[in-house]
C-alpha cells in the first residue's frame, strides 16, 4: 500500500514532459542539475546552532550591561528584550525581501558578514556605553531618566538585533539553494538548530560564562562562535563554486519544489495564505513572550524569585521550542503534499497547536496554586540537598513547560508552510516574513505583559491573554466553527480558573519556611493572619499579612519588613552611619540616600537625625503603597518635607543623577534573589564610593542565614576592596551591617 501511495503523492501539478523520468523523482529543473554536495546536511544547522549560541549569550550580556544606564528593574529587562526581539523581526523581514534574488555564493557572503558585524557590534557595546554616558548624565532626570536610557539602548540594539535576525532566512535561502528543499522544512530544521543553540547559550552564560570569567570574557566567546559560524559557511560555499558543483544561472533561478507550487492561476486565491499566516504568527508570538513573562512571576511565587527560577523558565521555554519546531519539520516532511500545496496540513497543523497551546496555558492557569504544596512539601523532605532541589526544580520546570513550549515552537514551520503554500515565492521570503511577524509578536507580547497586563491586572490576567491570543491565532488558521468553539471553550476554561487563584498560598511564600514548618502544618502556616495588602507590579508580586499583632510586607512571598523582630536591624541601618558621622567630628550629615524603601522604618530613623534630606530609590510603586500600613513604625515619613521618595533604579540614579551624599544606605539583604544581586558586586560598591561626600559613610544590609560561606566571603571580599577603612556590626537572627568610609573610618568616641 505504501508503495502505490508514494509515487502518487510526488507526481507534479503540471503535466508531464514528453521525456520519460523515473517515477522516483519529479521532473523539475532539479533533475538536470548536478547533486548537492552532502556537506550542507550538517554544517548549515550546525553554524545556526552558533549564531543562536552567540545571541543568547549576547542577550544575557546586554541585559548586564545595559542595567547600567537602565536599571535592573524588570521594566527595563523587558526594554531590553522587546528591542532585542524587534530587531530580530526587522532583519528576517528585510533578509527575506532580497534572499530570492542571490546566489549560494553570495548568500553565504552574506552570512559571514552578518556574524562578523554582530560580533563587532558586541564587542564594541563597552565603548558605546562609555560615550553615551555623559549624555545621559546631561540629560538626567527622575522622571526622562526611563525615555533617555530607552533611546540610548534602541540605538545600539536594533542595528545589532537586526544583523541576528537576517541569519534564519538567509540560511533557509542558501539551504534552498543547495539541497532543494521545501521552504517550511528548511526553516523548521534550521529553526530548531537556532532555539537549541539559544538554549546552550542562555544556559552557558548564566552558569558559567559571566559568573566565572565575567562580561567581557563571556562576549569574546561569542563573538568566537560568530566568526567559526561565518567562516565555516563561507569557506564550504567558497569551494562549491570552485569545484563547479552549481551554476550561477542555477542559483539564481531555482525551480520551486512541487510541494510549493501552486495550480496553475492560483496566484489571487493563494494570497489570502500568507496574510493569514503572517497575522497567525503574530499572534502565536505575542501570546508566547507573554506567557514566558507570566510563567517567570508565577515560579517565582512557587520556587522563590532567584536567578535560577527565571533561567528555568526560559531553558525549559527553548527546549520545548526547539522539540516543537524539529517535530514540525518531521511532521511536514512525512505529510507534503502535490497539487494545491500543503495549505491543508499546514493549516489544520497550526490550528490545533494552537489550541494545544491554550489548552495547555489553561491548563497551568487552573493548577497554578494547587501547586503551592506539593511544591513546599518536596522542599521539606529535601531542606538539606540543596543539589537536588535544585535539579528537582529544573526538572519539574521543563517538565511543566516541555508541552506548550513544543507547541510554540511548531508554530514557527507551519506557518511558514502556510505562507509558502499556493504561492511559492523566492527562497527565504516566507521565513524572513513569518520569523519577523513572529518576533514582532514577541516585543509586543512581552511589553504588554511586563509593562502593562501585569501592572494592571495580575499575573492571572497575563496568561488568560495568552490563552485568548493563541485561541485567536488558532481561529485565524482554521476559520472553522469547530475551532472557534474549541478556542472560546479554552478561554472560558482559563478565565474561570484564573478568577480562582487563592492568593494566600501564592503569596505565602512556602518555598522559604516549608523546611521550617511540619509538612502537614503547612496549609495552617500560609493561612494564618488576614492578607491586608496585595499589589502586583512590573517588579514584583507584594503582599502584607497581619498575624499576632505583627504586620509583615513581603516580595514575591519573600518577608522583607516586619514590625516585629525586623526592627532593630530597620533603624539600625540608620542610626548606625548618622550617629558615626556625628561623632567623628565632621559636622552632620546633611543629606542621606537609601538604596530601597521596605516598609519606610530606615527612612523614618533617619528624619530623626536634624539631616537636611532624605531621598530613597524605590522601583516598586506597591512597595511604596504597602508602606502606608506601617505608619506606627516609620513615622509617616511622606509627610515630612525632608524626605524624598524616588520612583527609579537606585543604581541608575547614582550612575547618572550628579548628587554626592553624606550617607548612603542600602536595604535589600539577600543576593540570592532575582535583581537584587547587582546591588552586591564590586562594581556597586565603586559606584557608591563615587557618590559619597568625602569622609561620607556607606551602610551594607547583608543577611548571615541561607547565605553559604563562599559567598559571604565574596560580598564581604569586594565590600573591603572598595571601602579599606571599614567595620562589620552583627545583629540578633543571622543580620550584620557592612560600614564603609569614604575616607578615614570615623572614631567613636568614649563613653563618658
Amino acid at each position: 500500500m505504501a508503495r502505490s501511495r508514494r509515487p502518487r503523492r510526488r507526481r507534479p501539478a503540471s503535466p508531464a514532459p514528453a521525456s520519460p523520468v523515473p517515477a522516483s523523482r519529479p521532473p523539475t529543473q532539479e533533475a538536470a542539475s548536478p547533486a548537492p554536495r552532502p556537506g550542507a546536511a550538517g554544517l548549515l544547522p550546525a553554524a545556526l546552532l552558533l549564531s543562536g549560541f552567540a545571541s543568547l549569550v549576547y542577550q544575557v550580556v546586554w541585559v548586564r550591561r545595559f542595567a547600567v544606564t537602565i536599571g535592573t528593574a524588570n521594566a527595563a529587562v523587558t526594554l531590553v528584550l522587546a528591542l532585542f526581539l524587534g530587531g530580530l523581526g526587522l532583519g528576517a523581514t528585510l533578509a527575506g525581501q532580497s534572499g530570492g534574488r542571490l546566489g549560494a555564493r553570495r548568500l553565504a557572503r552574506r552570512f559571514a558578514l552578518l556574524e562578523a558585524g554582530a560580533a563587532a557590534f558586541a564587542l564594541l557595546l563597552p565603548f558605546y556605553l562609555d560615550a553615551a554616558l555623559p549624555l545621559l548624565r546631561a540629560l538626567y532626570s527622575p522622571g526622562a531618566a526611563p525615555l533617555a536610557a530607552g533611546l540610548a539602548a534602541a540605538v545600539f540594539l536594533l542595528p545589532a538585533a537586526t544583523l541576528m535576525g537576517a541569519t534564519l532566512p538567509t540560511l533557509t535561502a542558501l539551504d534552498r539553494r543547495t539541497r532543494r528543499r521545501t521552504e517550511s522544512r528548511t526553516a523548521a530544521w534550521l529553526y530548531a538548530a537556532n532555539t537549541l543553540g539559544a538554549l546552550v547559550g542562555s544556559v552557558a552564560a548564566a552558569r558559567w560564562l559571566v559568573p566565572e570569567w565575567g562580561l567581557a570574557a563571556a562576549t569574546g566567546v561569542a563573538a568566537a562562535a560568530n566568526l567559526v559560524a561565518a567562516g565555516s559557511v563561507f569557506g564550504w560555499a567558497s569551494r562549491r563554486a570552485s569545484k563547479g558543483v552549481e551554476s550561477e544561472r542555477a542559483n539564481r533561478e531555482p525551480t520551486k519544489p512541487a510541494a510549493e507550487r501552486g495550480p496553475t492561476g492560483a496566484g489571487s486565491c493563494a494570497r489570502p495564505w500568507p496574510r493569514r499566516a503572517a497575522a497567525a504568527a503574530a499572534l502565536s508570538g505575542s501570546a508566547a513572550m507573554a506567557a514566558e513573562v507570566g510563567w517567570a512571576r508565577l515560579a517565582a511565587l512557587l520556587f522563590g524569585p532567584t536567578i535560577y527560577t527565571f533561567a528555568c523558565v526560559v531553558a525549559g521555554v527553548i527546549l520545548g521550542t526547539a522539540l516543537g519546531s524539529a517535530l514540525a519539520g518531521r511532521l511536514l516532511a512525512r505529510r507534503r503534499e502535490t497539487g494545491g500545496g500543503p495549505r491543508p496540513t499546514a493549516a489544520k497543523a497550526l490550528a490545533f497547536t494552537q489550541l494545544g497551546a491554550a489548552a495547555a496555558g489553561a491548563g497551568i492557569v487552573a493548577l497554578a496554586d494547587d501547586l503551592v504544596l506539593p511544591i513546599g512539601g518536596q522542599i521539606a523532605r529535601r531542606a538539606g540537598e540543596v543539589a537536588s532541589l535544585l535539579d528537582l526544580q529544573f526538572l519539574q520546570t521543563v517538565a511543566a513547560l516541555l508541552v506548550p513550549g513544543a507547541l510554540l515552537g511548531a508554530a514557527f514551520p507551519l506557518a511558514v508552510a502556510l505562507a509558502t503554500a499556493g504561492n511559492g515565492g523566492e527562497a527565504g521570503r516566507a521565513t524572513g516574513r513569518i520569523y519577523g511577524w513572529t518576533a514582532a509578536g514577541n516585543a509586543g507580547g512581552a511589553l504588554a505583559a511586563g509593562l502593562v497586563v501585569i501592572p494592571l491586572f495580575g499575573i492571572e490576567a497575563a496568561l488568560f491573554a495568552a490563552v485568548l491570543a493563541h485561541a485567536a491565532a488558532a481561529a485565524v488558521a482554521l476559520p472553522r466553527l469547530g475551532v472557534l468553539g474549541a478556542a472560546l471553550a479554552a478561554a472560558l476554561l482559563a478565565g474561570t480558573a484564573a478568577r480562582g487563584w487563592d492568593w494566600d498560598l501564592l503569596s505565602g511564600g512556602l518555598y522559604q519556611a516549608a523546611a521550617q514548618v511540619e509538612p502537614h502544618r503547612h496549609r495552617d502556616f500560609l493561612r494564618r493572619g488576614r492578607t491586608v495588602f496585595l499589589g502586583q507590579d512590573a517588579a514584583a508580586t507584594v503582599s502584607a499579612k497581619r498575624a499576632a499583632g505583627e504586620t509583615s510586607l513581603a516580595i514575591d512571598g519573600k518577608v522583607d519588613a516586619t514590625d516585629g523582630a525586623d526592627m532593630l536591624t530597620q533603624r539600625l541601618l540608620a542610626h548606625l552611619p548618622l550617629a558615626l558621622a556625628d561623632g567623628g567630628g565632621s559636622g552632620f550629615p546633611k543629606s542621606v540616600f537609601i538604596v530601597g524603601y521596605g516598609s519606610g522604618v530606615t527612612a523614618g530613623a533617619a528624619l530623626r537625625h536634624p539631616v537636611e534630606r532624605v531621598a530613597a530609590a524605590e522601583i516598586s510603586p506597591e512597595v511604596a503603597e504597602a508602606a502606608r500600613l506601617f505608619a506606627a513604625s516609620n513615622g509617616r515619613p511622606w509627610e515630612d518635607e525632608r524626605f524624598e521618595l524616588l520612583p527609579v533604579d537606585a543604581r541608575n540614579h547614582l550612575l547618572l543623577g550628579g548628587e554626592r551624599y553624606e550617607v548612603v544606605i542600602s536595604e535589600p539583604s539577600n543576593p540570592w534573589m532575582s535583581g537584587v544581586s547587582p546591588l552586591f558586586t564590586v562594581e556597586f560598591f565603586e559606584l557608591v564610593r563615587s557618590r559619597l561626600a568625602p569622609g561620607g559613610l556607606f551602610c551594607q544590609w547583608i543577611h548571615l542565614y541561607r547565605l553559604a560561606e563562599p559567598e559571604l566571603q565574596t560580598v564581604a571580599a569586594g565590600f573591603t576592596e572598595v571601602f579599606p577603612e571599614s567595620a562589620v556590626f552583627t545583629l540578633h537572627d543571622g543580620d550584620a551591617l557592612l560600614l564603609g568610609a569614604n575616607g578615614p573610618f570615623p572614631e567613636v568616641p568614649p563613653e563618658e
